[in-house]
């Protein structure tokens, strides 16, 4: 009995594991433009900006939301080889898996402006606030006229633990399949 009750520990710890998706505050900036179309806030909205980080082995997964932008440009998101456009592959996704810390990303305007993770024109916001499944938004505000709009290109991310948990689970799959067979060599 005492073995059975092991191996559940086990199991509810590989099942209670969680991405560690984390948002590093930097500094705040407010949007002067009458209206988000990404998220649907007026002018006057505060957004936070700063650094995005997952840990070693979580598979993160980058949406692009390139319905829900407004930009004149052509903005692109680039993560390694995999480029998203706000005018084109609205839905599409790219993920990988994590190494452990800062994400490495950056949007590209058509003015040639590179903007990378932590900077000051890409708002940071929980994508649940605003009805997204995406854990975070990320949220451009791109180099053309003076409005601080953050609309101009969306990536939803997310990230799921589950290289993590997988090692756990078979554990505790196989302490449950000694139990059982020490119970049976009893009985016989």
């Amino acid at each position: 009995m005492k073995k059975i009750l092991i191996a559940l520990g086990f199991t509810f710890a590989a099942m209670s594991s969680q991405a560690a998706l984390t948002f590093t505050e930097v500094g705040t900036t407010i949007s002067t433009n009458t209206y988000n179309d990404v998220i649907g806030v007026g002018s006057g909205a505060t957004f936070a900006y700063g650094f995005l980080s997952a840990d070693a082995g979580d598979i993160v997964t980058f949406t692009n939301l390139a319905s829900f932008t407004e930009a004149g440009y052509t903005n692109v998101f680039i993560n390694g080889v995999d480029i998203f456009s706000n005018k084109t592959g609205d839905g599409d996704t790219f993920s990988f898996v994590s190494a452990g810390g800062a994400l490495e990303f950056l949007f590209r305007d058509a003015n040639g402006v590179e903007f990378t993770n932590g900077n000051s024109s890409i708002a940071v916001v929980t994508g649940s606030t605003y009805g997204f499944t995406d854990q975070f938004l990320l949220l451009l505000d791109d180099s053309a006229a003076n409005l601080t709009d953050f609309d101009d290109h969306a990536v939803g991310v997310s990230a799921v633990p589950v290289p993590a948990a997988l090692p756990l689970m078979a554990s505790a799959l196989g302490a449950f399949g000694i139990a059982r067979r020490r119970n049976k060599a009893k009985a016989a």
